[in-house]
């Protein structure tokens, strides 16, 4: 019997003595209250799987509520780091959906949009009014009709200046376009500063001029022209001259003052059409286009002359500029435009050889000459390496004791086949390609040289007379050479005579006074070559250190048939007296000229009437 049930019966039902007459119904109930028992158990069971299930539920949902929070949080980090990313890119970003209606932006874009927009006008009709070329945004409109997911790169330029560089890209859902994004950014000063490079780069920084890159193209151009049009234009090529004067005697800003000046009067002078450039220094190149006549380029090229030869002041002195101007024709002289200039300019340095301050068209013989100059450069190149260059001595007399006093070194090309190159022939070519400089050295090393072995053998004591270019005198390293030379011959400087010609007082009058006391006090001495050939004046003389005045041959050619010349030589044989020079007559070739020096008081004669240049060995016979 269930034991709750035995209890009970035993409280409600004591002195009972029939029980076993109940037992059939105590045992029913009995059964009854164990499988309620067993229930209840089952029950508890239930309930205890049931809220351990909950429980874990429970748990399970706490951490993932967790985990959707710390989600959520990173996400809002991200998005807020997406946003601070989006406002911080330097660049307006807009996002339009499929209709055209503006759904997104960063700071920058409201910015733009609340500059750009009236009261309740769409982004992209405000944009469209405030462009320049607002046909483009609709042309692009058009375009992204087409197709639609293309992406789009380019600039927008606004009516205020300003200039914006675009890219926009579609805007894709699961595959689905919805809208597409505009990125721009504000390029107007860094196209302002490309379009400065790209000016500086084709023009000239002084005088705001196209250069020779933009000339090159514009002459292209021309020529192109031209050539369709069946008509013709001219290349001038325009150089200052003695330009460097005005450099070394008031200085490289008032320099640049002059070629200013220039520059405005060429383009004043020169219609609208024509192309006025730089070509470097103080070279000016000029396209003058649709030329009908030669005359007429003569006419202009006068004109240009004459504007640049009216004076200009510097520092309340009044300088005088003139021009050398070459001139080359398109098609007849060439149709190349590189080649047109340089025949301009072979044409330019004919203007200068012709006395300056005028203009000279190209000719198929200037090309011939350049030619051959240009192979003469090159063997001249050749002649110095392999030492084809000679040194002559001309004996110079004393008309007191009718013997040789002193000699004049001169140079001598005797190229492979054993030909004699006069120095007249040379030397200018020389001293135009720089070579003038180390023939100068060549031939004072071998003077020293000559020197030296004489000094050594005994021969009597000599001096000898060395030609000295203005190029040379005014090269930095003359001094240094100078002295290298003298020690290294063991030389005493008493035995050289450097002469320099009347050219090179066109040079700064100071410096070449410096240079020459500086060589002075080495005990070198200076000779006058030419005097009354060029442009020397009595203040030259008397300030410089001369101690010689040659009398330019010239003078005494035919001098006493010619009265003219009997008299200007006989002005400068008195001037070298009342300045106390010795006066060297050179060029004696007969005895009236001899007698007619001797007569005036010369010093010295120098001539075919006593020795023609000789080579050294025959030279040192006379010394012995």
């Amino acid at each position: 019997m269930h034991s709750l049930l035995k209890r009970q019966i035993t409280r409600y039902l004591a002195g009972f003595d029939r029980i076993e007459e109940l037992q059939q119904l105590l045992s029913a109930v009995s059964d009854a209250y164990g499988q309620n028992e067993q229930e209840l158990e089952i029950l508890e069971n239930s309930l205890f799987v049931t809220s351990k299930e909950l429980n874990e539920r429970n748990d399970t949902l706490k951490q993932q509520v967790e985990e959707l929070a710390s989600i959520q949080q990173q996400l809002q980090q991200s998005v807020a780091m997406l946003k601070a990313t989006f406002d911080a890119t330097g660049e307006y970003i807009l996002v339009f959906d499929n209709e055209g209606n503006l759904i997104n932006q960063n700071q920058m874009g409201q910015a733009l949009i609340d500059t750009l927009a009236q009261k309740d006008e769409k982004p992209w009709h405000a944009i469209s009014g405030q462009l320049s070329y607002p046909e483009k945004l609709r042309s692009m409109a058009s375009s992204l009709k087409n197709d639609p997911l293309q992406d789009l790169e380019g600039h927008l330029e606004f009516k205020d200046g300003r200039i914006l560089e675009y890219h926009s890209s579609a805007q894709k859902q699961l595959d689905k376009l919805v809208g597409r994004v505009w990125c721009l950014r504000d390029v107007t000063e860094h196209k302002k500063n490309e379009e400065l490079i790209q000016y500086q780069a084709f023009h000239d920084a002084l005088t705001a001029l196209p250069n020779r890159h933009l000339l090159i193209d514009r002459l292209n151009h021309a020529i192109q022209l031209c050539h369709r049009n069946n008509k013709q234009l001219a290349v001038m090529f325009i150089d200052l001259d003695n330009f460097k004067k005005v450099n070394d005697s008031e200085g490289h800003e008032e320099g640049d003052r002059v070629l200013i000046e220039v520059a405005q009067r060429l383009r004043n002078t020169l219609r609208e059409q024509d192309t006025l450039s730089r070509h470097g220094g103080d070279e000016f190149v000029l396209i003058i286009e649709d030329v009908r006549h030669q005359a007429d380029l003569a006419q202009l090229a006068q004109k240009l002359c004459d504007v640049i030869a009216q004076p200009i002041t510097l520092k309340g002195r009044k300088h005088y500029i003139s021009s050398s101007i070459g001139i080359s024709n398109y098609p007849s002289d060439d149709a190349d435009p590189k080649a047109l200039i340089r025949k301009a300019d072979m044409a330019m340095y004919r203007a200068k050889k012709q006395g300056k301050n005028t203009y000279h068209f190209f000719s198929s013989d200037l090309e011939s000459r350049a030619l051959y100059q240009l192979e003469m450069e090159r063997e001249l190149h050749l002649a110095i390496e392999e030492e084809q260059l000679a040194v002559y001595f001309q004996p110079k007399i004393s008309l007191d004791t009718n013997e040789i006093y002193s000699a004049e070194a001169l140079v001598r090309w005797i190229d492979k086949q054993g030909r004699v190159i006069a120095p007249d022939q040379f030397i200018p070519l020389a001293e135009q390609s720089n070579l003038i400089n180390k023939i100068g050295h060549y031939v004072f090393d071998k003077v020293c040289k000559a020197l030296s072995d004489w000094n050594l053998a005994g021969y009597r004591h000599i001096c000898i007379a060395v030609n000295l270019s203005p190029r040379e005198f005014m090269d930095t390293e003359l001094l240094t050479r100078i002295q290298s030379c003298l020690e290294k011959h063991c030389i005493e400087p008493s035995q050289i005579i450097l002469e320099v010609t009347e050219s090179l007082f066109l040079e700064d009058k100071k410096q070449v006074s410096r240079i020459m006391q500086q060589i002075r006090e080495m005990g070198i001495r200076f000779a006058l070559d030419d005097f009354g050939s060029g442009y020397a004046s009595f203040d030259s003389l008397q300030s410089l250190p001369f101690d010689y005045l040659k009398v330019d041959k010239r003078f005494l050619k035919e001098v006493t048939e010619n009265p003219k010349n009997a008299a200007i030589a006989r002005s400068i044989i008195q001037v070298g007296k009342n300045l106390e020079l010795s006066v060297i007559a050179e060029g004696i070739e007969d005895e009236p000229a001899l007698e007619f020096v001797k007569k005036q008081g010369a010093d010295i004669a120098q001539g075919f009437y006593f020795h023609k240049p000789l080579p050294t060995n025959e030279f040192e016979v006379l010394i012995k």
